[in-house]
C-alpha cells in the first residue's frame, strides 16, 4: 500500500530514502533480506571509513 508509512524528510539522502522504501514495501518478495541490508549497510560504512 502506498502512502500508508511516515513521510521521509525531503533532506534524507536519495539512497537511504531508496532503502527505506524498499524495507516499506507492502509486498514482501519486494524487501531486502538481512543479508542484503547488512551487505549494503556495510558497503556504505567501508566507502565512509576509507
Amino acid at each position: 500500500m502506498v502512502g500508508l508509512g511516515p513521510k521521509i524528510s525531503d533532506d534524507t539522502p536519495k539512497l537511504d530514502a531508496n532503502l527505506i522504501m524498499k524495507c516499506w514495501d507492502a509486498k514482501s518478495d519486494n524487501r531486502s533480506t538481512v543479508k542484503v541490508l547488512y551487505q549494503i549497510l556495510n558497503k556504505w560504512n567501508n566507502k565512509i571509513i576509507y
